[in-house]
């Protein structure tokens, strides 16, 4: 996978903001948005990440980003 520089973050309801990570999966030919949040984890190589709350997929980085979103609001209600 490669890493795409991001879009605008985007806010929740709250005003918070959530910055959409966006990476283009070659083997599909798409692009994959995530969205992390809450506290820091520690991972099996010894670094530090946020989880995963929401996933999106489209075909331009902009549809995976909003489609992460979407997820990530209806997760929320």
């Amino acid at each position: 996978m490669k890493y795409v520089p991001q879009l605008l973050p985007r806010k929740d309801k709250v005003g918070n903001v959530h910055h959409v990570a966006v990476v283009y999966d070659s083997h599909d030919n798409t692009y994959v948005g995530d969205i992390r949040g809450g506290s820091r984890i520690r991972m099996f190589d010894g670094s530090m990440r946020q989880a995963i709350v929401a996933l999106g997929e489209g075909l331009t980085p902009h549809e995976a980003a909003d489609q992460a979103i979407l997820n990530y609001e209806e997760r929320k209600s």
